[in-house]
């Protein structure tokens, strides 16, 4: 047992809050990966919500909005994955942004973008010509990370524009939504 919840055992302090372990960091919090080997325009995009001269200044620079941190996110997916709509449209508007680059992963912006059910992100993408297909290293695309994460309105929008299960032939790997937690007899 465990945990607040009961059934779900996770490190917890004194105070019976969440230890903040790599496993288990605010997935929106995009400074937890910082790296001092991160390159200035990876290190703009992480401090953005504080202070976006530097970012402005990276992008004016000629800096490459295409670079990578060390697990292969672009500034575009960080911006995707710690839901700052501003830093996207920027992120967006930069020539020569390419909207198909895999994590080390393998996943892609739009991906991220599916994982969050952020469906204006997704809606902008596809308009700007991302690739619905993508796959990342599990063999999941778009459709099924966003089914996996119970992203109901994010699975109708990707259908609307041709992304679904069906669209795959049958091959999108996707596992079916877990029954909610239910105790029975058997684990008294």
């Amino acid at each position: 047992m465990g945990g607040p919840s009961g059934y779900y055992p996770y490190p917890v302090d004194a105070k019976g809050e969440p230890v903040d372990t790599p496993d288990w960091r605010n997935c929106d919090n995009i400074k937890d990966c910082a790296s001092e080997k991160d390159i200035d325009i990876i290190k703009a995009v992480r401090t953005f919500a504080e202070d976006p001269a530097p970012f402005e200044a990276a992008v004016a620079g000629g800096a490459d909005i295409n670079s990578v941190d060390r697990f292969g996110f672009t500034p575009l997916m960080l911006a995707i994955k710690s839901k700052n709509p501003v830093l996207i449209e920027k992120c967006l508007a930069v020539e020569g942004v390419k909207l198909d680059v895999q994590t080390r992963r393998g996943f892609s912006a739009l991906m991220i973008a599916a994982w969050k059910g952020d469906n204006d992100t997704i809606m902008k993408l596809i308009k700007a010509g991302a690739t619905l297909n993508l796959k990342e290293n599990g063999g999941r695309n778009a459709w099924g990370i966003a089914h996996d994460w119970h992203k109901e309105e994010t699975l109708e929008l990707l259908d609307k524009n041709g992304l679904n299960y069906k669209s795959m032939g049958g091959t999108a790997t996707s596992f079916p939504p877990a029954p909610k937690w239910r105790m029975d007899e058997k684990w008294d």
